[in-house]
């Protein structure tokens, strides 16, 4: 095998492993704010606080939704299942470009909405 086959095929298959790592991480992060604002909601039914926290609380689970579904479609039907993909042609980079720029439309959309809890260099933005 050729050296230069070799050491793209190891940059691809590190780029795929560390974007669902850091996809993963993310996605952890949502749903434990997820969690937290529903045991909340729980305590505080039937305040208005109460509904603007459960509110808030399915904005955070539409995005981690988004993240999910961006994942899924990122990822070509052999890797999957795990596998190497070594058919897909391009660079590494221009593959995932669109997987980022939906998770990131789904975090705009949440910050949008919240934009107290989301500004600028809050920690979910670090990850894209």
């Amino acid at each position: 095998m050729d050296d230069s086959i070799e050491i793209k095929e190891t940059t691809k298959r590190a780029a795929t492993a560390e974007l669902a790592s850091t996809l993963v991480e993310l996605v952890e992060i949502l749903l434990t704010d997820v969690a937290a604002e529903v045991e909340v909601v729980a305590r505080e039914l039937g305040q208005d606080e109460g509904r603007e926290r459960l509110r808030r609380a399915l904005d955070r689970l539409g995005c981690a939704r988004g993240v999910v579904e961006a994942m899924r479609e990122g990822q070509g039907p052999v890797e999957a299942n795990g596998e190497d993909d070594h058919e897909r042609p391009g660079d590494c980079a221009e593959h995932y470009r669109p997987v980022l720029e939906r998770v990131r439309g789904a975090l705009e959309l949440l910050a949008e909405g919240w934009p107290q809890d989301y500004p600028d260099g809050a920690v979910e933005w670090l990850f894209i």
